[in-house]
């Protein structure tokens, strides 16, 4: 721990100023209010059953009265009883259904508790753009997760044109919310300069944790978690970044990363999701051990089998299909695009298929849904299926002539209700 607190004091911190203002312990009204405005709506509701709608509703009498709640809950350190209560359901994500790794866990989160979380989020978010480095695009103001996947698609290219090759590691962590050191966490923001206001605030919400599991309408006993962040609490993904940032300085201290345009980069991150760069393949026992020491602080393990090495640039045509226990792939999906060691326009005309089948299928749980009118048929095709080839064709040029007669055809049957239903 020591190594990688020491490589994340070297980097910036918080002024005295942006401490102090974090860590005030008076809520106000129009902070309650600013959240409230941001939850957003048709969200389930934690244990009490309460939605955001009704704070909503009644909002003229909740802002007072929750503003006076939240400035007890900072000034005494003390949380009603069942505050941090969740209720834990799981979403399916890819794979084997019969795996529960397959499942992503999200806290339920009584409604009070979140607009709280939402208030502390709503100050820390202007400050993490002083403290979070360029490489970190994910909840920060002013990035977009569209500078990640430019650089990924054009370093290849640079590369190529350079005569140069290297290897991008495409990283995934085993639960990374749910597993994190909160010890180190709260020395990370120390260490960037968050004050003892804020942490006692953070502390708060993460003190005796507990959660009930619900699977199949049936409800658990409460159990307690000591380790990661909520997914659920508007708070966690801030949080996060710390633990980001921390592996970030970790690799440069290490001396990890490769050198373009006269300045070295170690890493590309969405949130918990990294690409680290190194020179070749033989810089791979460093980066596993740089990545055991990252573990070790902060509770982050690399899942070694879905860890990927894509080589990009110029690379050599002999590389074997595995280096140092890691897996070496033609191609590799991160941030809902592919990207290849080299073009290939028929993979990429198969990529497009699978996403106007995806679309489809949205389109046909839609058409289920007998009793939305045309105009929520015609508002759930953009939101839902539409946006999906937008994100595609913003990154992967316009899509075949095909894909896209196939998809307006879809489209126009959608609002009408001719959409035939298939079986999902």
């Amino acid at each position: 721990m020591p190594e990688v607190l020491q490589a994340l004091a070297a980097g910036r911190r918080l002024s005295e100023a942006q401490a102090a203002a974090l860590g005030a312990s008076a809520v106000t009204e129009a902070e309650v209010a600013r959240a409230l405005r941001s939850a957003p709506p048709g969200r389930s509701p934690g244990l009490d059953g309460i939605p955001v709608e009704l704070y909503r509703r009644f909002k003229a009498s909740f802002l007072s009265i929750l503003a006076r709640l939240y400035t007890a809950v900072s000034t005494l350190g003390q949380v009603p009883a069942g505050f941090t209560d969740g209720l834990i359901t799981i979403l399916y994500k890819a794979g084997d259904r019969a795996d529960p790794a397959n499942y992503r866990p999200i806290t339920l989160l009584c409604t009070d508790y979140r607009l709280y979380a939402k208030v502390l989020a709503l100050r820390l978010n202007p400050c993490l753009a002083d403290v979070i480095d360029r490489e970190q695009t994910a909840f920060v103001p002013g990035r977009r997760i569209g500078e990640n996947v430019l650089a990924l698609q054009c370093l290849p290219e640079l590369l190529r044109r350079q005569g140069r090759w290297a290897v991008c590691i495409f990283c995934d962590f085993r639960k990374a919310y749910d597993t994190l050191d909160r010890g180190f966490l709260f020395r990370a923001m120390a260490a960037l300069g968050v004050g003892e206001g804020f942490l006692a605030l953070v502390r708060l919400l993460l003190a005796d944790t507990r959660a009930r599991a619900t699977v199949n309408r049936w409800v658990s006993t409460p159990e307690a978690s000591h380790a990661g962040v909520r997914q659920g609490c508007p708070l966690a993904p801030l949080l996060y970044l710390f633990i980001a940032q921390a592996l970030l300085c970790l690799l440069r201290e290490r001396n990890l990363g490769i050198d373009v345009a006269g300045q070295r980069f170690a890493a590309l991150q969405f949130a918990d999701d990294a690409e680290v760069l190194l020179p070749s393949a033989d810089d791979i026992p460093s980066f596993l051990s740089a990545m055991a020491t990252f573990g070790d602080a902060t509770g982050q393990r690399l899942n070694v089998e879905k860890t990927k090495v894509l080589p990009i640039g110029a690379v050599p045509s002999d590389l074997p299909p595995t280096a140092h226990g890691l897996q070496v792939v033609s191609e590799a999906t991160s941030l809902g695009v592919t990207f290849a060691s080299t073009p290939d326009p028929a993979a990429a005309a198969t990529r497009w298929q699978e996403v106007l089948e995806g679309v489809e299928a949205c389109y046909g749980r839609i058409a289920s849904l007998r009793r939305l009118s045309i105009f929520g048929r015609g508002l759930a095709s953009a939101a839902y299926g539409v946006s999906r080839l937008l994100y595609r064709a913003e990154f992967s040029g316009h899509p075949p002539t095909a894909t896209t007669e196939a998809l307006q055809r879809a489209t126009s049957k959608l609002p009408a209700g001719c959409l035939l239903r298939r079986r999902w």
